[in-house]
């Protein structure tokens, strides 16, 4: 309603002004799991500071912030190989899955984690990895929170997994090249 901006800084390891993008983080998807909480996931990886040149590896992070007061509640943080990437919420649960898109030239880094959310504080409820996996991409759940959908953008797969334990069921090929990106499921009334 005032049209003011309100920004907070979500490295605090660095001191600079909000309006300034370092690309530090890199923050990937911000989903909203409840009236007040949001979570933001952030790739991380290799950073170049644009004015030293000097080299930093930054883990792969996902943040969970009051909306309201712009409050940094809790983080979980990842090798700086698994660069998070998009996320999605349980239907039934406090639960978010998280694909870890993972770095190309170190197999076994891409898979998907399952983080709870309960008062205020993230967890890792499960953590899937495999060196079959190629850069994960998009991700959904069933209505029923039974099954994982993660599309494999460089791996040409849509793999399909456990919602409960995160157990790998199927992965279907694609066809030739494809690189799939975002996966949406779509329930039947």
């Amino acid at each position: 309603s005032t049209e003011e901006l309100d920004g907070m800084i979500m490295d605090a390891s660095i001191s600079n002004s909000p309006d300034i993008v370092t690309q530090r983080l890199k923050p990937i998807q911000i989903t909203s799991v409840d009236d007040s909480l949001l979570l933001v996931s952030c790739s991380g990886g290799i950073w170049v500071n644009s004015y030293t040149q000097e080299q930093d590896t930054l883990s792969g992070l996902v943040q969970l912030w009051n909306s309201n007061t712009l409050t940094l509640l809790d983080t979980i943080q990842f090798n700086w190989k698994s660069t998070p990437w998009h996320l999605t919420n349980s239907p039934v649960n406090r639960e978010v899955y998280v694909v870890l898109a993972g770095d190309a030239l170190y197999k076994g880094t891409a898979g998907i984690v399952c983080l709870t959310f309960e008062s205020n504080n993230l967890v890792l409820k499960w953590e899937t990895l495999s060196e079959s996996f190629e850069t994960l991409h998009g991700i959904d759940v069933s209505s029923d929170g039974e099954r994982i959908y993660v599309s494999g953008r460089k791996d040409g797969n849509l793999h399909i997994f456990n919602g409960s334990n995160g157990k790998l069921e199927k992965s279907i090929p694609l066809g030739n090249n494809p690189l799939a990106g975002g996966v949406q499921v779509f329930s039947s009334p």
